[in-house]
């Protein structure tokens, strides 16, 4: 999720430098109606099958409170208001709390390269600010921490730090190097899991706790980024590029597939293999489809507001 943030943040900023380089400014409009359009038909539309399938079955059902969170954009505070629902719109609190930033960072960006700059640094001192108040509250690292603006925005503030610094340097690419850049990257990831523990289910983790953690996370995400950034184009299969273009989809549909092949296989030998197994294809199958059946008839209506098109994934 935090390395979703960083890209997301990366190059939405890149798109947004290189478009005010190419026509002289930043066209808020069509920004809006691009990002829309790629968001939106996907996001509302899971959550209007969630609260159907609410309706069939009892334990999904959800209070007209948490869908008006997600409707509204909100469904990360309400989350960290209230905990997690066993529904499958749960994973999409960090659709609204990627939307906040898409609300606020065009404005920004409009300030100026050194306000830009100096407002993307400003989320780490006050994220970790954030992070000590929430641990003297006793907040929930699962929930009320991990769902916390504030707290993410570290991740979006790192991605615009890292689009600015790499464009005043050229970034090699060399199989080794991004193979010893995943690796610090996975490997802070685990510190931050295995010994901060900082997303411990139900855990209350102290201030430096948090903060050594979350630090972690944000350095591994950048090194997990740049890894992939400095493969040569070569060296990304066909079939894993297009995983790209799907992510959203994959990212929507696996709480709902995961939970559906959990039942399937509830009393079968291996059953946990085989439910992971099918997992898996099932949320390929229906991102596959989701993309190529719904959301590219938007993604070609989005081509006629952009002014810089992005790389191919």
């Amino acid at each position: 999720m935090c390395l979703f943030f960083v890209l997301s943040s990366y190059l939405i900023t890149e798109l947004l430098l290189r478009e005010n380089e190419a026509t002289g400014a930043i066209h808020l409009k069509e920004f809006y109606v691009r990002r829309v359009l790629r968001i939106w038909p996907l996001y509302f539309g899971f959550i209007a099958l969630c609260i159907l399938l609410g309706w069939f079955y009892p334990p999904w059902r959800l209070d007209w409170m948490r869908v008006a969170g997600f409707v509204f954009l909100a469904g990360n505070w309400y989350t960290g208001a209230f905990g997690y629902t066993s529904n499958p719109i749960s994973p999409l609190w960090s659709v609204s709390l990627e939307e906040q930033f898409y609300l606020l960072w065009p404005w920004l960006a409009r300030c100026g390269r050194r306000v830009t700059i100096a407002l993307a640094a400003a989320t780490l001192p006050f994220s970790m600010a954030m992070l000590v108040w929430l641990a003297s509250q006793g907040a929930d690292s699962d929930a009320a921490v991990w769902t916390n603006s504030f707290v993410q925005f570290l991740f979006f503030g790192c991605g615009a730090l890292l689009c600015f610094a790499l464009r005043r340097s050229s970034l090699s690419r060399s199989p080794w190097r991004a193979g010893v850049l995943v690796t610090g990257g996975a490997l802070c990831w685990f510190i931050a899991e295995a010994v901060t523990q900082i997303k411990a289910k139900g855990g209350q983790p102290g201030a430096m706790q948090l903060c050594e953690g979350y630090v972690l996370v944000a350095a591994g995400s950048c090194l997990l980024l740049l890894g992939f950034l400095s493969l040569p184009a070569s060296a990304v299969p066909k079939p894993l590029a297009y995983l790209g273009k799907i992510s959203y989809g994959l990212y929507v549909y696996h709480e709902l597939c995961i939970y559906l092949s959990r039942r399937l296989f509830a009393t079968v030998d291996h059953g946990f293999t085989l439910a992971a197994i099918v997992s898996l294809a099932a949320t390929i199958g229906m991102a596959i489809l989701s993309y190529e059946l719904y959301e590219r008839r938007f993604l070609k209506l989005k081509e006629r507001f952009t002014f810089v098109p992005s790389r191919a994934a």
